[in-house]
């Protein structure tokens, strides 16, 4: 299967304020795409096509558990076999323990 990966821009202000609290956030990152492109299905689903994954960040030391939070969103295209995943957010569990409904749906208005 052929997967892109797209940074929404509420990802990309949350990523860059996480980034400067967090210095391995970037490749926490990379290692959270991979498993993306492993299974993407990655999480657990809260409406159709938009999933919750947990992100493990290194300098906080606590796991995936402890870590962060990634909110995307999965098109699967019909022509082949592919689909375009986008990273609507990211957030510290131990800032925020759950986003809104109405958040996700704010998020999904924007695309």
């Amino acid at each position: 299967m052929d997967i892109k990966i797209f940074i929404g821009s509420e990802f990309k202000s949350q990523f860059k304020r996480l980034a400067k609290k967090y210095v391995s956030l970037k490749k926490d990152l990379l290692a959270f795409q991979q498993e993306l492109f492993d299974n993407p299905e990655l999480g657990t689903e809260l409406f159709p096509n938009v999933r919750k994954a947990r992100i493990a960040i290194a300098a906080k030391g606590k796991g995936k558990r402890g870590g962060g939070r990634i909110i995307t969103y999965r098109v699967d295209k019909q022509t082949d076999d592919s689909c375009e995943i986008t990273l609507l957010t990211i957030y510290d569990k131990s800032e925020i323990q759950s986003v809104s409904n109405d958040f996700i749906k704010y998020l999904l208005s924007q695309l």
